[in-house]
């Protein structure tokens, strides 16, 4: 999952540049529905999102302190995330904060 994702990179990536898009390939999620969609191709791809990323990462990052360009690591976030949610067919939320986090960011 892509928390699962961003805290292993947080946590255990703290090189000054682990947010650099290069060095992390594709996300699980990614990676996985790759895999699947090899497969079967005509399977219907519902992403369930337990929250918004990017949203709650920049509400987290907001104080760092640390050598880190948080900027470049949200929009990098953003972007993956977003890509995801518009790659399925339907997405499923668990908050309608979330549901219009993701609405505004596809628009």
């Amino acid at each position: 999952s892509l928390t699962v994702d961003m805290h292993f990179r947080a946590a255990v990536k703290r090189a000054r540049f682990w947010w650099k898009e290069p060095k992390l390939g594709a996300l699980h999620s990614e990676r996985v529905a790759s895999r699947v969609l090899a497969h079967s191709p005509a399977l219907r791809v519902v992403v369930l999102t337990d929250d918004v990323h990017h949203v709650r990462a920049a509400e987290a990052f907001a104080d760092v302190r640390q050598p880190l360009n948080v900027a470049a690591m949200l929009a990098w976030l953003k972007r993956r995330e977003l890509a995801l949610y518009a790659s399925a067919h339907d997405v499923l939320t668990v908050s309608l904060e979330d549901a219009r986090a993701i609405e505004d960011g596809l628009a």
